[in-house]
């Protein structure tokens, strides 16, 4: 649904926040210290590669080999590396690696176990999808087991997916998001957003895919110099503000798995949302 919301102003930048709840910013200072749930990824890591065992013990180091049932660790408070069999590790946290480069690759592939890898296909064989990456050469996947294909870089895409969407500084909550299976953007508090600065066209289109336990409670705000326009919930419907202004956008359809699917498209020059 298209409403005339009067002229915006020229934007030099967007701004995206997603609150994921009703309000509550008690222990919102203590969220940056909180370490995420195994299933989740801390997208600001350490300065020190970390060990961690099952039974809650932690050790610095790092990994020097492997073979199929143990794993080879060195530490600078032993002479002798340990070895560890694969049960008795919880997880490995890398230090941070500024050479590290992004993902060079124009998709991202999803699959059926959580699992995502960024990439190019390069062919279809049967039951069996090629594709390349700059960061493990060239593979074959099963097909049965593909959930999706997403681009996240070409012509007209300005950002996309969850590695745009993290990069930058913690939010002023003190907070930070995480990565979840295939790549999902994930929240350990409530009332907590996503704010990401980018330099926007005259006309632009903003694509999310929003995931809830209950029912839906977000905001999406677009925000100019001095003008911002959001998408947001006012009970059970999805109503778009401009100042004082607003209009209906539909109600707040949520799929059986919790999903909600939102698109805002803008252009400036005509003051259309």
């Amino acid at each position: 649904m298209n409403a005339d919301l009067g002229p915006l102003a020229s934007a030099l930048a967007t701004l995206l926040s997603v609150l994921a709840f009703p309000s509550s910013t008690e222990g919102a200072g203590e969220a940056a210290e909180r370490r995420p749930p195994p299933q989740v990824i801390d997208p600001t890591p350490g300065k020190a590669t970390e060990l961690s065992w099952r039974n809650g013990e932690k050790l610095v180091g790092e990994p020097i080999g492997a073979d199929e049932t143990h794993f080879k660790w060195q530490s600078a408070l032993f002479t002798e590396p340990i070895v560890l069999p694969y049960a008795a590790i919880d997880r490995v946290d890398f230090a941070a690696d500024s050479d590290s480069p992004p993902p060079d690759a124009d998709f991202r592939f999803l699959f059926a176990d959580g699992s995502h890898l960024s990439g190019n296909w390069m062919s279809i064989d049967g039951p069996l999808l090629s594709l390349t990456s700059s960061a493990f050469g060239e593979t074959r996947v099963r097909l049965d087991q593909l959930v999706a294909i997403e681009r996240i870089r070409g012509p007209g895409i300005l950002a996309a997916g969850p590695a745009s969407l993290l990069a930058g500084d913690p939010t002023p909550a003190r907070t930070y998001p995480c990565l979840g299976s295939a790549g999902s953007v994930v929240f350990l508090d409530f009332n907590l957003g996503i704010r990401h600065a980018i330099d926007l066209p005259a006309k632009c289109r903003v694509r999310l895919r929003l995931r809830f336990e209950g029912e839906p409670a977000f905001s999406l705000l677009l925000a100019g110099k001095s003008e911002s326009v959001a998408l947001e919930t006012w009970g059970d419907e999805l109503v778009l503000t401009h100042g004082e202004q607003f209009a209906s956008a539909g109600p707040g359809l949520v799929s059986k798995d919790g999903l909600l699917d939102v698109t805002v498209s803008w252009d400036q020059t005509t003051g259309t949302v």
